[in-house]
């Protein structure tokens, strides 16, 4: 995702990123855990096809809690000197780069921070 994205779907989670404009990104719930309200009533539904119904349905039944969401801090890349990073298969600067570059203005999700 890139800064001024609308909402950007994180890989790997069920949780979305709020567009960063002067202050920091936080964590969304991907979906409320009430059906959504989109000013249409069920009865309206019954002019669909049938094999439409159910889909409809369940896109707005609730989705039920996640038991365990990751914790993740969000990042962006911003050099001194305007350059692209190349992203590594592994935590070590000798490690084999993968074909990943992070661009200045680039926003990641960071599960784990360590002091060295």
């Amino acid at each position: 995702p890139r800064q001024g994205d609308a909402l950007a779907a994180l890989p790997g989670t069920t949780q979305l990123i709020a567009p960063l404009h002067s202050g920091p990104s936080f964590p969304l719930q991907a979906a409320p855990s009430f059906p959504l309200q989109l000013g249409i009533p069920d009865a309206s539904w019954t002019h669909l096809p049938p094999h439409t119904q159910p889909l409809m349905h369940a896109a707005l039944a609730p989705m039920p809690a996640q038991p365990w969401a990751p914790s993740l801090s969000h990042w962006i890349y911003q050099p001194e000197i305007s350059a692209l990073m190349d992203i590594r298969a592994e935590p070590d600067v000798n490690g084999p780069r993968t074909v990943h570059v992070l661009q200045p203005g680039d926003m990641i999700s960071v599960s784990e921070e360590l002091k060295g």
